[in-house]
């Protein structure tokens, strides 16, 4: 081997630096890396990888603006939008039942479950205000008035009950426990009182048999509604199809309903005019028709239809007072009833169930003047 010379000492010899070494030596910008946030790196998924790995991954990278919305989130969204009690200084119609308003039944309705909003109630009352009623009375619980989370929007409360709009049902605390009153049955007494409406999506079914006149109002005078936001709506067939309009069950004296409807099954139709039952429509009537058995009084033939029982009314046929003898008139047919029904119909607007119930009851009468003073004698009744 051959040894170099030694040198001196200024003068400096070079070092040959091994590469695979030198970044552990001397890191070049290790302060200025150091400050750097480590990078995420993504993941490379292969196919040995489970697909609730692969999942749980997934939601890793999903954002925070992308969880589900909720019922309490959007209806504290709706609070954002105002919302002020307006009632106009105008008289009524004195004609317009009482309407009573559950009052927790209509907040936690307006709340989607899971407020008390007292903003419901007042929109409530000022649509039925602007439909002409004034007696209008919400019952809400005395332990509404006090502060909670839950409840929101309190000073519709007080504003509502110096108008005199709204009443609290009785409600203490005893040693730290609520005591408080059945506020339906309360809602019941009251509407029993007034001949009033009772606003709700309660069926109270609870408390149906506790008097017959408690089940005919749940029976009959339930006006349920819907909330679309801020919108109250109530349908205009609260009884069901064949029932009375909303403008004539929400009046002293509306219309009596059709007894063939649905919604007063079982209910005792104050209608008697005949012992046979007959058919719904002047089709099935005309249908259920022998010929000449309307005109036959000896009972001979057809279907004994013709028979007469008595004065007054037959399966098919009328007699008219002052008539000569035993004078007897056929019943309609199907287009003469039609005809006069579109007739009637043209003066008694929107009452299509009271002049088919007419037409029903008189189907041999053919005189309109004479229909429609029936028709003006039932509304009375």
């Amino acid at each position: 081997l051959l040894f170099a010379p030694s040198l001196p000492k200024h003068i400096q010899t070079p070092h040959w630096i091994d590469p695979s070494t030198s970044k552990l030596l001397h890191p070049p910008n290790s302060k200025r890396q150091s400050k750097l946030p480590p990078q995420p790196q993504p993941h490379i998924f292969t196919n040995n990888d489970s697909s609730s790995t692969r999942t749980k991954e997934r939601r890793d990278f999903i954002p925070s603006s992308s969880v589900v919305v909720t019922g309490e989130q959007r209806f504290l969204e709706g609070l954002q939008t105002p919302f002020e009690l307006k009632l106009t200084d105008e008289p009524g119609d004195p004609e317009l039942r009482t309407i009573i308003i559950d009052g927790s039944n209509v907040a936690m309705s307006h709340g989607l479950g899971h407020f008390f909003s007292c903003r419901g109630i007042a929109l409530a009352i000022q649509h039925f205000w602007e439909h002409g009623h004034r007696h209008i009375s919400a019952l809400v619980p005395q332990w509404r008035q006090k502060s909670d989370q839950r409840i929101k929007e309190q000073h519709y409360l007080t504003e509502l009950q110096k108008l005199g709009l709204l009443s609290y049902t009785p409600s203490r605390e005893v040693y730290g426990k609520r005591i408080s009153s059945y506020d339906d049955r309360l809602i019941l007494q009251l509407a029993q009182k007034t001949d009033g409406v009772i606003v709700t999506n309660d069926n109270l079914r609870d408390l149906s048999d506790e008097s017959p006149v408690w089940r005919d109002i749940i029976k009959k005078r339930l006006l349920q509604y819907t909330f679309v936001g801020d919108l109250f709506m109530v349908p205009d067939d609260p009884l069901g199809r064949g029932g009375p309009h909303l403008d004539d069950f929400l009046r002293s004296e509306h219309r009596t309903p059709d007894p063939g409807n649905h919604s007063f099954a079982g209910s005792a139709s104050p209608f008697l005019p005949f012992e046979n039952p007959r058919s719904q429509t002047e089709v099935l009537n005309f249908r259920d028709r022998t010929p000449g058995g309307a005109l036959d009084s000896s009972g001979g033939g057809g279907r004994g239809r013709g028979r007469v029982h008595g004065k007054g009314w037959d399966g098919g046929v009328q007699h008219r007072p002052g008539s000569r003898g035993m004078m007897v008139v056929p019943d309609r047919t199907p287009e003469e009833t039609a005809d006069l029904k579109g007739q009637l119909l043209c003066v008694f607007l929107d009452q299509d169930n009271m002049v088919t119930l007419v037409l029903q009851c008189h189907p041999a009468e053919k005189d309109i003047n004479v229909l429609s003073d029936l028709i003006l004698e039932q509304q009375k009744n």
